[in-house]
């Protein structure tokens, strides 16, 4: 039985246009395997709470995923800028994702409603 999880990392680079092509060029020699998906991102109407709190909803072929920030790995690049690392959990498993998405967006709406009483105060 598998236990691991996986965990997306994302690391942002600087390429001004003087460079760009030569730096592409050399991540295609060492790019192992390629993969083409779609992914079409959903969010709340009119106030985006998911996006504006660093949650993200999506639906990438046909599978449902919502990525949370995932703080614990910041030991796995300890070479690497962390101000240029992100880093996310992907869960894929839709009662985890109905969960963490209604855990969050009563959260923010929690918060919401104390900072409303806050300024009628």
């Amino acid at each position: 039985m598998d236990t691991s999880e996986e965990i997306e990392i994302e690391i942002k680079f600087r390429v001004d246009a003087s460079n760009k092509e030569s730096i592409f060029n050399k991540l295609n020699d060492k790019l192992i395997h390629k993969k083409v998906f779609t992914d079409i991102y959903y969010d709340t109407v009119d106030d985006y709470l998911l996006t504006i709190n660093d949650t993200w909803l999506r639906k990438r072929d046909d599978v449902w995923e919502y990525k949370v920030p995932y703080k614990q790995i910041s030991h796995i690049c300890t070479d690497v800028n962390q101000s240029n690392l992100t880093k996310y959990k992907e869960v894929t498993n839709e009662n985890e994702i109905e969960k963490y998405i209604k855990t969050k967006l009563l959260k923010i709406e929690e918060n919401e409603n104390e900072n409303e009483n806050k300024n009628e105060n």
